[in-house]
């Protein structure tokens, strides 16, 4: 596969490759350039995985003081089934210990089952059940690390 599987933080010249991952992967979310570079300045870090030297996806995490949020993961539809999310939260998992947080966060819908499967791999535990005002109900998983 030529060079293969990379993850690196993303740069300002990533935000229009990203924005259109997040537009494939969410098509009735408001997802904009500008939305993703406000993101950005106001603390995200998002990681980008590339196979091949073409981004696959990437996965947007919020630092907080105790705890790391995993904002959005997103995987190209051509590049899903290929691990790339499990490889983006691995490695966004790994960020938040090296950076001293206590646990890492997410939010999944409760019908996105081979996310639930992923997050559940990888120890993520369901701490909070709510019911959206459209009747779908999400979950918030949480990651804690030994102290």
């Amino acid at each position: 596969m030529g060079r293969g599987r990379r993850i690196r933080k993303a740069s300002i010249a990533d935000v229009a490759a990203i924005t259109g991952i997040g537009r494939e992967c969410f098509p009735s979310s408001d997802i904009s350039e500008e939305k993703t570079l406000s993101r950005i300045s106001r603390g995200h870090v998002i990681f980008i995985c590339e196979i091949d030297g073409k981004m696959a996806g990437f996965a947007d995490i919020l630092p907080g003081l105790t705890r790391a949020s995993v904002s959005g993961i997103a995987t190209r539809k051509e590049f899903r089934g290929a691990g790339i999310a499990t490889s983006l939260l691995e490695h966004s998992i790994s960020f938040a210990k090296k950076t001293g947080k206590l646990s890492v966060s997410l939010r999944v819908a409760a019908r996105n089952l081979r996310a639930l499967n992923i997050y559940k791999k990888l120890g993520f535990t369901v701490v909070k059940r709510k019911a959206r005002r459209d009747g779908r109900i999400v979950y918030t998983m949480v990651r804690n690390f030994e102290t």
